[in-house]
């Protein structure tokens, strides 16, 4: 665990001031943005392979889902600090 005069990464999730919330929110975005880019495009699977990969897939988008909330959560408690 790295501390800094900034802020520290408790658990996966940033705590500290907005700049470094910020910072940590958007690294995170920039290194999954071509993994969202892949899972979106399994939208156009045929829909045999859909049907084959469905389960994986509502896995995976529903952990898209909470990392985007997560996100957005960390994002509003940036701008109201």
């Amino acid at each position: 665990m790295k501390l800094t005069s900034r802020g520290i990464n408790v658990l996966g999730s940033p705590v500290g001031n907005g700049e470094f919330t910020h910072d940590f929110v958007m690294s995170k975005v920039h290194k999954n943005k071509e993994l969202l880019r892949e899972i979106e495009a399994l939208g156009d699977l045929p829909d045999r392979a859909r049907k084959a990969l469905s389960p994986i897939i509502r896995l995976v988008e529903k952990g898209v889902d909470v990392a985007r909330d997560h996100a957005s959560h960390a994002i509003e408690n940036t701008h109201a600090t």
